[in-house]
């Protein structure tokens, strides 16, 4: 390039930057380039050289190029928001913090600043401090969609329905065809039983973007939600036809299968939730190769032990630690279960020969295999033929059960002796759907003849007084629950952990599942291949609870 003033080559940056924002990256940075070739020193060819070469993923040379910019123009403030991004997507999160708020304070009003901000404290678990950077964004610019879906994202987070609504509502009044709003907000209406303005976002969003995946997949969540198995099938299908490694699709169709009775089919694709389903913080915190059944008996010795990992709810270490002493029989060297303090003390009594462990182990060298509870059953083959149901496999304390029954003694009731349990606990999936509330509840607990006692660890501000024996203020963990259980003579509860505990007892329980059964419980049955002493009562339509309790008052009559 021939020697130019200033003004020739502040037109060839700006030129270089249309092409960069047209998309036209190669033919932006030649002319950068040929701009330092003649002026070494200008900062913006530096500046948009090294977004350049963010854009691309070489982040080290951003930031050594946009740190030259800001030697020669240390008061630009894009310059430092542009260093934080490149230092952010570098990893260098507190590095990249600090260059925002440099950009900040020579420009407190910059929103994709502000927005870097609220992503890297979000992603922090830093809720409050993401909803006040979020706040000032939309403060900033009222107008900018981006900002108001962020803070509606924040609010989906924290499960405030109502704001999140609004959020996402405005972001698409100003950019209807963000598809990615869509999917949220029919996110939203899904987990607020709104199912048909769910539905119509999700098939918003795919008109909008034909390759909107998510929406594929959440179609096929709601279809579930709602028991139309073959639609949600098909709708997770597709979304593997656009995106063939997602693994939350494959998981979803495994756990699908399952529902339908389709064991085979279902345990290998439900093995994709470790990559689509199960946040990373929650994965077995292991290098040990997982154990995966009688395919790896070659590589194993009579030496091995198993170091298994509790996940999900306590509701599922329940049912599946029915597998543990099938594994102890695999691998009589040694098997080390990973639990909840909660279940902890009824875990030893029930499996004297295991070790139960509350925390990961530091030093796991005296491990050769690791296995997840729930990809136990893939490790067995288990069929619904072949699922281990020997009863009971949970053994509760006789000195709490002695305890309770004296305390029951005392009151002097001969009444029939009822558990019951009518919310699940506020963080389970879909608890909003689980639940009942304490209104419907009332004509089961008006039954004559009947001592019901409550089960239920979380009070309910709903209850009445006069209604109920509680005393879950002395629950202690499981140990105390399953004891009183054992003094019963029935165990009434919605889908939660009290369930599956009864059924592992083998106490006899009635189960009041919503419509869209969860797969543990197959679909539209009235008994339990898992808990032969278990009887299902399921919603026949959607969200229909009173029908449910007129069939289980008729039942106790």
């Amino acid at each position: 390039m021939n020697s130019r003033n200033a003004a020739d080559i502040a037109k060839a940056v700006g030129i270089a930057t249309g092409h960069f924002q047209s998309g036209r990256v190669a033919e932006a940075e030649a002319l950068c380039r040929n701009v330092l070739a003649e002026a070494p020193q200008n900062p913006d060819a530096l500046h948009l050289l090294g977004v350049i070469a963010d854009t691309v993923g070489n982040h080290t040379a951003a930031i050594e190029l946009i740190r030259q910019a800001i030697g020669f123009k240390a008061n630009e403030p894009f310059y430092h928001g542009n260093l934080g991004q490149a230092l952010q997507n570098a990893g260098r999160v507190d590095e990249a913090m600090a260059e925002y708020e440099r950009a900040l304070k020579i420009n407190p009003g910059m929103v994709a600043v502000l927005m870097n901000m609220g992503n890297i404290v979000m992603a922090q678990g830093k809720l409050d401090a993401a909803e006040a950077w979020y706040k000032r964004a939309v403060a900033a610019d009222p107008k900018q969609s981006l900002a108001h879906y962020n803070l509606g994202g924040l609010y989906q987070a924290q499960k405030k329905a109502a704001p999140a609504i609004a959020a996402f509502t405005q972001a698409l009044k100003l950019n209807p065809n963000m598809a990615e709003a869509r999917v949220n907000l029919g996110s939203v209406f899904k987990d607020e039983n709104r199912f048909e303005e769910a539905e119509a976002q999700y098939r918003q969003a795919i008109a909008l973007d034909p390759k909107q995946s998510k929406a594929y997949n959440n179609l096929g969540l709601l279809f579930r939600e709602t028991g139309q198995f073959e639609a949600a099938l098909e709708y997770f299908f597709e979304t593997l036809k656009i995106k063939p490694d997602d693994q939350e699709a494959r998981a979803n169709i495994g756990t699908t299968l399952i529902t339908g009775g389709a064991f085979v089919e279902g345990w290998p694709l439900y093995e994709g939730r470790w990559e689509g389903l199960t946040p990373k913080s929650l994965r077995p915190a292991t290098k040990l190769p997982q154990w995966t059944g009688e395919r790896q008996a070659q590589n194993s010795s009579a030496s091995d032990r198993l170091l298994l990992f509790g996940e999900q709810g306590l509701g599922d270490k329940i049912q599946f630690a029915r597998y543990i002493t099938l594994a102890l029989e695999k691998f009589p060297a040694g098997v080390s279960v990973i639990t909840d303090r909660s279940l902890q003390s009824l875990f030893r009594r029930s499996f004297p020969g295991v070790e139960i462990l509350e925390d990961v182990p530091v030093d796991q060298s005296k491990w050769q295999w690791h296995c997840p509870l729930m990809s136990l059953p893939l490790a067995f083959g288990t069929t619904l033929e072949t699922i281990p149901a020997q009863m009971p496999y949970l053994v509760p304390d006789a000195e709490k059960i002695a305890y309770w029954k004296n305390k029951i003694a005392a009151l002097n009731v001969s009444a029939r002796k009822i558990g019951v349990v009518w919310k699940p606990g506020k963080l389970m999936t879909s608890a909003s759907l689980k639940a009942l509330s304490f209104e419907q509840l009332k004509p089961l607990l008006e039954q004559p003849g009947i001592a019901w006692f409550s089960l239920q660890k979380d009070p309910d501000p709903e209850s009445e007084p006069g209604l109920l024996i509680d005393w879950s203020q002395e629950f202690k963990d499981f140990d105390d629950t399953a004891a009183l259980m054992m003094n019963m003579d029935l165990i009434i509860s919605v889908d939660t952990s009290t369930a599956h505990l009864a059924g592992a007892l083998n106490k006899p329980v009635w189960m009041l599942n919503r419509h869209a059964s969860d797969w543990r419980w197959l679909w539209q049955r009235e008994d339990s291949p898992w808990y032969p002493s278990m009887r299902i009562f399921n919603q026949k339509t959607a969200r229909d609870w009173d029908e449910v309790v007129k069939r289980v008052v008729a039942a106790l009559s």
